[in-house]
């Protein structure tokens, strides 16, 4: 349903304003070649919700037979942005949706009777999670346990195709004023979903890695600690694990993100992707350090 996403790449090489704001550009609306010929910021944001309302959510109402209209299908969307960076289950999936119904019909001051047309089973959005699928306007990333070598069961991570298409459905207060224009968008969330995304372009199977960590605490029992791995990228016979990080906040930040690659004993690459424009740097353990736009730009800086 969805052609033509440009990478960031391929924006920042097309963008004809000042170089230094593409970035923000893109992590606010994305790479939807539409989207990019808009001029204003509230033209760009309302060209996204409209493609949202009457392109994609129409299109899979069409092509699938569903329980539900619009509404329904359109809160599972936002719960599903809305879990981004967040491992999570159709079952969880549905109880944001209902908890979301709840909200409104509270807000609205009507009967509770409106946030029952939100109840809909976790079978159901298992369904429609599959049509967005279908559908690309999502991805899925599955678990991949790195002690074990082998890919495991649900939970799971879901990321829109495009972050503009994610900013447009994740309307937490105060990130998009009353004009319609992306005001601040999550940088976490952002972030994940563009790197993930420029992963799967790249070529890679794209997994959250899961990592047992044992040891013994000040009383000298034997613990167990289970720390997560953002990416575990795969193609062929090369794998890079990589972690992300926001704004630095000095060396502890760094020591706790590279904390969980350090834990994981095989010699393939292992990478932090970092929001500042940093200088591609390796620390003791070989772990590379490197900005997430120098990343996105000069694909084979991963193996600096």
């Amino acid at each position: 349903m969805i052609e033509g996403i440009l990478s960031f790449k391929e924006f920042y090489a097309a963008y004809d304003g000042d170089p230094h704001h593409a970035w923000q550009e893109y992590v606010a609306y994305g790479g939807l070649p539409a989207v990019r010929g808009k001029r204003r910021p509230e033209e760009k944001a309302a060209l996204l919700r409209d493609l949202w309302d009457t392109v994609y959510l129409e299109g899979i109402l069409k092509q699938n037979r569903m329980l539900h209209g619009k509404d329904v299908l359109g809160a599972v969307v936002d719960a599903v942005c809305a879990s981004t960076g967040f491992l999570t289950t159709p079952r969880k999936i549905a109880k944001a949706v209902k908890d979301a119904g709840a909200a409104d019909a509270g807000q609205k001051d009507v009967d509770q009777k409106d946030a029952g047309e939100m109840k809909v089973s976790h079978v159901t959005v298992g369904r429609y999670i599959d049509f967005l699928l279908d559908a690309t306007l999502i991805r899925r990333a599955g678990r991949y346990d790195v002690k074990g070598r082998k890919e495991v069961g649900p939970p799971v991570k879901y990321y829109a195709a495009d972050v503009g298409l994610l900013n447009a459905r994740f309307l937490d207060v105060g990130r998009i004023d009353k004009r319609l224009s992306f005001q601040r968008p999550d940088m976490w969330r952002a972030m994940e979903t563009i790197l993930y995304n420029e992963l799967c372009r790249r070529g890679f199977a794209v997994h959250v890695g899961i990592l047992d960590y044992s040891y013994k605490d000040e009383n000298k029992k034997s613990k167990r600690k289970r720390m997560t791995i953002d990416f575990v990228a795969d193609k062929g016979s090369t794998k890079y694990y990589i972690q992300l990080m926001c704004a630095a906040e000095g060396e502890e930040a760094y020591r706790r993100v590279s904390w969980p690659l350090r834990q994981i004993r095989d010699s393939f690459r292992k990478i932090v992707v970092v929001q500042e424009d940093v200088v591609p740097w390796n620390d003791a353990y070989g772990i590379l350090y490197v900005g997430i736009e120098r990343f996105l730009i000069e694909e084979n800086i991963m193996n600096m």
